[in-house]
């Protein structure tokens, strides 16, 4: 007669552990869904179509960054309009670099008044932005 411990018990008892495959798939769905809902760079504060261009990538944004919308308001950490100007020339130090993105249909005249609006001597560089 042959006496089996595992007897009446399933093939993952007998082996000596408990069955974790199931434990693994649903940390893995939550690991994907969590990655799928995450916010991984703040929005625009405002949609902009950029200006297409050929043979040139994305330039890097460095930061303090001035969004001009398609009506011509300039949003900058929260603020539009002067109140924005104002908070992005504060932002400007000695030597800064920044960036100026403007919307594609944006108008130039907008762009020329808010340039110049800024300080004279402010290091800003402008170039154009393409999607």
């Amino acid at each position: 007669m042959r006496l089996d411990p595992g007897a009446g018990r399933g093939r993952a008892a007998r082996a000596g552990g408990a069955n974790v495959v199931p434990m693994i798939n649903v940390v893995f769905l939550l690991l994907v869904f969590f990655v799928m809902v995450a916010e991984i760079a703040p929005p625009d504060p405002v949609p902009l179509v950029l200006p297409a261009a050929e043979g040139a990538g994305p330039a890097p944004g460095p930061a303090p960054v001035l969004s001009l919308g398609p009506d011509g308001a300039a949003r900058f950490d929260g603020r539009r309009g002067a109140a924005a100007v104002a908070a992005f020339v504060a932002a400007l130090g000695p030597g800064a670099e920044a960036t100026i993105r403007a919307d594609a249909g944006a108008d130039a005249a907008a762009l020329a008044a808010l340039l110049a609006r800024l300080p004279e001597g402010a290091a800003v560089s402008l170039a154009v932005v393409p999607r």
